[in-house]
């Protein structure tokens, strides 16, 4: 018998014309932000633990560190990040762009990801252990360490993309 054919991710792209700029003070944990824009942030940390972002767009961030533990995000991207460490356990990412951005340690363990697409982006350690992954891609990315260990993972793709080590011990 033929194997089934393998079937790559896809994607809703979020639509993000028409979004009213957000001060950036709004940024809060807990949170409720939608339609909303936020340009060229230089910030010492930024907190959004438990917040909610739907269709938001976070364009220019630059931070040490960015806290999303216990966050959703949804029909939302991010670019141009310049983040040494996102700590994100237990989030929720659905129809989320990520393009042009450099991260040293991306902790996302135990999350859960539904239409996530990393464009053209730098990162360092992917904690992704424990996730539930579907229609996940790293499109020309370089990525150091990706953990998938104990994860979930269906149509995931990484088209031009440098990974330098994958875990996926007990992954299915």
């Amino acid at each position: 018998p033929k194997p089934p054919a393998l079937v790559a991710p896809s994607f809703d792209r979020p639509p993000l014309d028409d979004l009213d700029p957000g001060e950036p003070a709004a940024l809060a944990p807990r949170a409720a932000l939608e339609g909303l824009s936020f340009r060229d942030l230089r910030v010492d940390g930024l907190d959004l633990e438990s917040a909610e972002l739907t269709l938001c767009r976070i364009e220019g961030l630059r931070a040490p560190e960015v806290t999303l533990r216990y966050a959703h995000l949804s029909e939302s991207a991010l670019s141009g990040w310049d983040v040494p460490i996102v700590r994100s356990a237990r989030t929720t990412w659905r129809d989320v762009e990520i393009e042009g951005s450099r991260t040293g340690s991306l902790e996302a363990y135990e999350s859960t990801w539904n239409g996530v697409h990393f464009v053209n982006c730098r990162l360092g350690f992917v904690n992704l252990r424990g996730s539930h992954l579907q229609d996940v891609a790293f499109t020309d990315c370089t990525i150091d360490e990706l953990d998938l260990g104990q994860s979930k993972v269906t149509r995931f793709a990484a088209n031009g993309t440098r990974i330098s080590q994958l875990i996926v011990e007990q992954a299915t």
